[in-house]
């Protein structure tokens, strides 16, 4: 066993639960979301996907966002 590696409180393994939780009755939700009706969460879900599919950059694309992405290869298409 390497010293300092998995000695002190929590290594490598805890049964102690996670400090800074709020322990309530009933499912785990999380936090800011316990009044979100329906259509609010689908409202949001829609944003963040429109976000995340066309507006944020993503490394596996060269950091282009997916409509940059799919428009390059539109164009590669045509000139070939």
């Amino acid at each position: 066993m390497i010293a300092g590696l998995h000695d002190g409180p929590g290594l490598p393994f805890t049964t102690e639960p996670p400090t800074g939780t709020i322990s309530a009755p009933g499912p785990a939700r999380p936090l800011g979301w316990e009044d979100l009706s329906l259509a609010d969460a689908r409202e949001r879900t829609e944003a963040w996907r429109r976000e995340y599919n066309e507006e944020r950059p993503h490394s596996a694309l060269g950091d282009r966002t997916p409509q940059e992405h799919i428009r390059e290869v539109e164009a590669a298409r045509k000139l070939a």
